[in-house]
């Protein structure tokens, strides 16, 4: 067996190979091949004794130590000692992480307050106070409470609030008399805080730091993030600008309403559920924000929050069930996309889930309009409504039997990790052995629709000095129910950006009234060679991509910037015009208007000078106050008079993306 096997591996294969020898896998799997319905597929896996003696789970999370808080704390306390304060954090955050909520030495007061100390040194005060309050509240002993009030103070000041910062010098004064500390010292450290408070009162602290500039732009209110016209009536996470139409070619897709411009809000959609990927130490494990001063989970080591107000939504949600199983989930390697599938149904709940059975349409019942799949009884279609995700394509006739039965055992592991994490313990109520069942097969249904509807939530690491080659990363899984029923091109409509877990989706194009607005599914034509697009595409998503740059081929972006001169497109219907001499008039062969071809090329060369500037702009400022709104006159005006594919659509549509990554998921790197 290989030793890179991860562990479900292991077990899956030594699941098939006891049944090989026992000379029944021919017929199992004839057997299984022949199944209906999810359910009738985890029944079958789960009466297989090899399966649950095979797969074994049981709690394996790293819980809580004092001793070894204790021991890290000390580590963390060499580092400081040392001036290594970026170290001594790293020890100061794992000591944390260790500590219990409770205990006599109060190791996770003491754990927070250590680090504070470290992120002064390092001018971190944002970080310091927050470390300062959590310390306070876990029980930071009072007699030394002084010292983090001082430290509180001295932030406030650094930060240009004297007022408050002479607040908490003068508390500090107070507490030093609960002090342990003689006499002689107390009156010392007065004089030292009298001494603090005066230059407080004196001075006004101006920002320096660039870099703490820059954030405070970047900070936004996600209640700002409003849709480019009123909400559509049903689907109400779009725009009214769309509608949502059907084939049974495409399945549903969304649809331009009227002419929508570059830059327009099409989509503000929040996840149904979502989870933050196993190697991503950066995030808040609920929210997604950026953290440097963590809060950790109160049973497990491992997670880490930013806020109180995370940890308690994150524990009520779904890390109650998941937390004794998270490292045995990850540790199983059965990837993001099964982790979501769990998430899924925790967050909808046992209590929704067994009334959800009984509203599902039996067998031959009509059913609903295709457009309305997934709509609620009002008719409405809610993304925080379980059955917008339920309803989204699985492609189960497309699977072979053995994708099926791999994917059913994970989904058998699964139901089993809900059963261990408490998920169908309900006071005074036995659940049965057919709820279980029906459970495991919205698990396996969710296995079968998330890899092909579900979304990476990314977080852009901006240099500032090199706002262009900035990357962004992806930080986690979401399922989002609009973003769903957008289909494919390589060439997309819109592009999408992340606020938390908060989907954003605008257009960087001119989507004329009537077009099918596509997304794009992780291979842009510009970068990516058109077979291995297509078999990508194939392997996935089950579709044959046909969209216009993959029938006509369109060049790779190293190709496309040798181009000489642009193919223009007709003011009226958008077709291409090809003039053999571009001082001359042309007809427009599709619609028969006459276009000034010259003017044309003199247009096109005064945006391209304006563009340039806003790339300026944003690639040596990063300044998107500035380069965002001329970066979308332009480009309305480019799509307007140039035909895809041209480098200068790329380029502005790319600076565009780069401005929206900026306002959204973003953390500005330390140089």
């Amino acid at each position: 067996m290989s030793s890179d096997q991860n562990l479900f591996q292991i077990w899956y294969s030594a699941i098939t190979d006891e049944l090989r020898k026992s000379g029944e896998l021919d017929n199992i799997s004839s057997d299984f091949g022949i199944l209906k319905s999810d359910e009738e597929r985890i029944t079958f896996a789960w009466n297989f004794p090899v399966i649950h003696r095979v797969i074994q789970v049981d709690p394996t999370f790293e819980g809580k130590s004092a001793e070894q808080s204790l021991a890290l704390r000390n580590q963390g306390n060499t580092l400081f000692q040392k001036k290594l304060f970026n170290q001594a954090v790293s020890l100061y955050t794992e000591s944390v992480l260790k500590a219990p909520r409770t205990s006599e030495g109060r190791e996770l007061a003491l754990a927070f307050a250590n680090r504070s100390a470290a992120f002064f040194q390092l001018k971190d005060y944002n970080s310091c106070l927050q470390d300062i309050e959590w310390a306070l509240y876990f029980g930071y002993p009072e007699e030394l409470q002084y010292k983090l009030l001082e430290r509180r103070g001295k932030c406030l000041d650094q930060l240009g609030k004297q007022q408050e910062a002479v607040k908490y010098l003068e508390e500090a004064k107070r507490y030093i008399h609960f002090s342990k500390l003689d006499e002689k010292t107390k009156i010392v450290l007065e004089k030292n805080l009298e001494n603090e408070i005066k230059l407080a009162n004196s001075r006004q602290i101006k920002f320096s730091s660039h870099q703490d500039n820059f954030s405070t732009k970047l900070e936004v209110n996600f209640k700002s993030l409003s849709l480019a016209d009123e909400r559509n009536k049903v689907y109400i996470s779009a725009s009214k600008a769309v509608r949502v139409s059907y084939n049974l070619k495409s399945g549903r897709y969304l649809v331009a309403n009227r002419d929508i411009m570059v830059g327009e809000t099409l989509v503000v959609d929040t996840a149904f559920a979502s989870v933050l990927l196993p190697d991503i130490r950066t995030q808040c494990h609920h929210c997604y924000k950026w953290i440097t001063a963590v809060l950790p989970c109160s049973q497990c080591s491992k997670v880490r929050y930013c806020s109180l107000l995370c940890a308690k939504q994150s524990w009520n949600c779904y890390h109650s069930v998941e937390c004794k199983y998270l490292d045995l989930i990850h540790a199983a390697g059965i990837g993001c996309m099964a982790h979501l599938a769990l998430r899924v149904v925790i967050k909808a709940g046992l209590k929704f889930l067994r009334e959800f059975k009984q509203s599902i349409e039996p067998k031959g019942k009509s059913k609903k309009d295709p457009v309305l799949s997934g709509c609620n009884e009002n008719g409405v279609y809610d993304p925080s409504d379980y059955s917008t995700i339920y309803h989204l394509v699985t492609h189960s006739s497309d699977r072979s039997i053995s994708d099926m039965f791999h994917r059913t055992v994970i989904a058998v592991f699964l139901l089993k990790c809900l059963e261990g994490g408490g998920f169908f313990q309900i006071q005074g109520e036995t659940v049965s052995q057919s709820e279980r069942v029906f459970i495991g097969s919205l698990i396996l249904r969710h296995l079968q629709n998330l890899p092909c509807n579900a979304h990476e939530v990314s977080n852009l690491e901006l240099d500032l000095l090199s706002v262009g080659t900035s990357q962004t990363r992806e930080i986690a899984a979401a399922i989002y129910a609009t973003m769903s029923l957008f289909n494919h091109s390589c060439d997309p409509d819109v592009t999408r950006n992340f606020y938390g877990d908060i989907c954003v989706m605008r257009s960087i194009k001119n989507i004329p009234a009537g077009k099918e607005i596509v997304d794009n599914y992780g291979t842009l034509y510009a970068v990516e060679p058109k077979i291995q697009r297509k078999v990508r595409l194939q392997e996935q998503y089950y579709f044959d991509c046909c969209c216009e740059a993959c029938e006509n081929s369109w060049p790779l972006y190293e190709d496309l910037v040798t181009q000489s001169s642009p193919v223009f497109r007709c003011e009226v219907c958008r077709s291409p015009l090809k003039a053999c001499d571009a001082s001359k008039m042309l007809k427009c062969s599709h619609c028969g208007k006459s276009h000034d071809i010259q003017s044309k090329v003199l247009l096109l060369e005064k945006s391209q000078e304006k563009y340039l500037k806003a790339m300026n702009d944003l690639l040596e400022y990063a300044d998107v106050k500035v380069a965002l709104p001329a970066l979308t006159t332009e480009l309305r005006l480019i799509e307007n008079l140039v035909c895809a594919p041209w480098k200068d659509i790329n380029n502005c549509q790319e600076a565009l993306k780069q401005c929206y990554n900026i306002m959204g998921n973003c953390h500005v790197l330390k140089n």
